[in-house]
């Protein structure tokens, strides 16, 4: 079984499953409950088929116990059977997901996505100033994006200008980090905590909202 990865850290305990089996092969190794079959049988295509078995595979290697996971209408999802928050994000090639007490996001991408001519829709004039002067404006780029995508998550909340609502504070890129950034929506900004690291092809963020406000910056 591809269960690749658990790691421990102060936003709560993360796993990575790597995207190698066939749909046939999860198969033989999963367990379905009446709900879960009725949702696996509506899905069509074999990609995702993948992904919805090998998250609840890695929930329950991490969690110890089968997980029941259930989305809101924003489509965050949270288990019905543990009290914690959970997480998920998925690139090509891996599944992550993090189960905390906190307030959490995660997002997974491979690192060489070509988000070139994005860019100007999810960073601010400024990021993109900054990038381009970083020593690797490509993978600098990619953990921006995915910082973004992790408040999202996070937050919950409807956010439609990722180039001015969320802003992330400047960092060195090394191969592994934490950084800080802020979602502003109407009056109010949170504050989050965001940490990084490249799993082989991919970029991984994940983070926690903040309880003061210490790191703000407009």
């Amino acid at each position: 079984m591809p269960f690749i990865k658990k790691i421990s850290s102060e936003a709560g305990i993360l796993g990575i499953w790597e995207l190698l089996e066939t749909v046939e092969s999860l198969l033989e190794i999963f367990c379905f409950s009446e709900k879960e079959q009725s949702e696996f049988n509506k899905i069509n295509i074999d990609k995702r088929r993948i992904e919805y078995l090998s998250v609840r595979l890695l929930l329950e290697k991490l969690l110890n116990f089968k997980p029941d996971i259930i989305y809101n209408e924003q489509g965050k999802p949270r288990l019905t059977n543990y009290h914690q928050n959970i997480s998920i994000s998925h690139s090509s090639e891996v599944v992550t997901v993090i189960v905390s007490e906190k307030t959490i996001g995660i997002d997974a991408e491979n690192s060489e996505r070509n988000i070139g001519k994005i860019a100007h829709r999810f960073l601010s004039i400024n990021e993109l100033n900054y990038l381009e002067k970083a020593k690797t404006p490509q993978s600098a780029k990619i953990i921006y994006w995915s910082a973004k995508e992790a408040i999202f998550k996070c937050s919950g909340l409807q956010v439609f200008r990722f180039n001015e609502q969320i802003n992330i504070q400047p960092f060195e890129i090394k191969e592994e980090g934490k950084f800080y950034g802020t979602l502003k929506q109407n009056d109010n900004i949170l504050s989050f905590s965001l940490w990084y690291f490249f799993y082989k092809n991919n970029v991984i963020v994940y983070c926690v909202e903040n309880l003061n406000s210490e790191h703000e910056k407009s």
